[in-house]
């Protein structure tokens, strides 16, 4: 029996190109490259990538593995809770926030956001009046990308009504909706409302839509005075249509129970005369 010719040793950092053991039918192939000023590392190619070997240095810190700047992870306020600027702890209505969740941040412009797209600032009357120059520098700071700011002004001072004047022309000039309140717990009131209402849609204020024909006809009957639904109901049975009862005369209105001649004489009234503009439009004519 033939003696298996020895396998020669490694010499340096390189390792024989291939090996092949076929007296256990398995061909093994791996290849070892050295990188220029750096580590050894070893390819498999089974697994198609390149490793760093066991005693390779970690990138530096502050760096990823590509050299690449690490970003840091910065918190983001909860969108359900109202964001409070951490000037306004000491504020007097912050106990009387008691309906939405609240947390206090750093570093925002304004004095509350009340959603994605609205802010407010607040700010006591009597403060102003001592200190002008506060509200033009925070409104200076505003983010101007959001839709709303809103300025809660708490009036706390006797004679008002002249500062408040001078305040509304302000808001006017920088795009503010002014709110008045009368005390911190109005105030803390208004600002919770905000909030609630800052995802809600225009439905909340619209109310149901009314497409039933009927339901129209006797809303337009009951805004001619001294009608009522009651008269609209009479109306409808007796004459079907609007244009039948327009075109009725006081003899055939006068059949209807419960209209008498001062309710017809109105009727007749805002069917016949002319639609009037209103003074501002006659003076502009």
């Amino acid at each position: 029996m033939n003696a298996q010719a020895p396998v020669p040793p490694i010499q340096g950092n390189s390792i024989p190109s291939i090996y092949r053991f076929k007296n256990k039918g398995i061909q093994n192939v791996t290849k070892a490259q050295t990188l220029p000023n750096g580590p050894t590392t070893a390819q498999n190619p089974s697994e198609g990538s390149l490793a760093p070997s066991k005693s390779a240095p970690g990138p530096p810190d502050g760096l990823s593995a590509l050299g690449k700047p690490l970003q840091t992870l910065q918190r983001t306020p909860d969108d359900q809770k109202l964001i409070a600027n951490d000037r306004q702890r000491t504020n007097p209505l912050i106990p009387y926030i008691k309906n939405v969740k609240y947390e206090f941040l750093p570093n925002i412009s304004a004095d509350f956001l009340l959603g994605a797209d609205a802010s407010a600032l607040f700010l006591s009357l009597k403060f102003h009046l001592l200190n002008p120059l506060y509200l033009p520098e925070r409104v200076k700071g505003l983010d101007r990308r959001l839709k709303l700011h809103v300025l809660v002004c708490l009036v706390d001072v006797t004679d008002s009504t002249e500062a408040v004047k001078n305040l509304n022309k302000y808001c006017i000039d920088q795009d503010l909706s002014l709110i008045l309140t009368w005390s911190n717990r109005e105030a803390a009131r208004y600002i919770e409302t905000f909030k609630a209402l800052s995802n809600s849609n225009a439905g909340i204020i619209k109310g149901p839509e009314k497409g039933d024909t009927f339901t129209q006809f006797v809303e337009c009957i009951t805004t001619i005075k001294s009608l009522n639904s009651t008269d609209a109901h009479t109306l409808a049975t007796n004459f079907e249509t609007l244009k039948n009862i327009i075109e009725a005369d006081a003899d055939q209105l006068a059949l209807c129970p419960g209209l008498g001649e001062k309710k017809i004489a109105q009727l007749k009234a805002a069917f016949s005369k002319p639609f009037i503009a209103s003074p501002a439009k006659r003076r502009r004519k």
